[in-house]
């Protein structure tokens, strides 16, 4: 993989990176806002040049949306990962500490052994969805999966003898 692997342990107010080069890991913290994407990305050029990273998130709450679409844009692989699968990583490398720049580690540790999938996947040309939602549209915003347009009323419920239940 010619890629660097950077692990991103994000929360709401800042966010935790972790950069492996040559079996050395830096790591350091920046807050969550938009102007400060802009240090991460001359931290990365300070600390790996001008090549492209392999950036690896927790794929929890939409804390880190921005951020990966920031990334995606630079030209970075992004990739977001199911938290268990995360967790049960970390359990197999026997981690006992629980700390953001720890967590930025394992991830990055996570993104150059396992190499996961890249984030966006591909989709249908003109069919956007939330990543939350399972039903492709064409608009950019879906439907909720209990909207009653989509299915009958219920019936209710009625016990042996006709009445029904209390």
């Amino acid at each position: 993989m010619d890629m660097l692997p950077l692990g991103i342990d994000i929360a709401k107010n800042s966010y935790d990176v972790a950069l492996l080069v040559h079996g050395r890991t830096h790591t350091t913290q920046f807050a969550n806002t938009p102007n400060q994407f802009a240090q991460l990305t001359a931290w990365l050029h300070q600390r790996h040049g001008a090549g492209p990273v392999h950036a690896c998130l927790e794929a929890a709450g939409r804390y880190g949306d921005a951020l990966a679409a920031f990334l995606h844009a630079q030209g970075h692989t992004v990739s977001r990962i199911n938290p268990a699968r995360a967790r049960v990583y970390a359990r197999s490398k026997l981690t006992r500490n629980k700390t953001d720049r720890v967590d930025a580690a394992l991830l990055a540790d996570f993104c150059r052994r396992q190499q996961p999938r890249p984030w966006p996947r591909r989709r249908p040309n003109g069919l956007n969805c939330r990543p939350w939602c399972g039903i492709w549209k064409r608009s950019s915003r879906c439907a909720p999966r209990n909207s009653t347009a989509r299915r009958p009323p219920r019936r209710p419920r009625l016990c042996s003898n006709g009445w029904r239940p209390i």
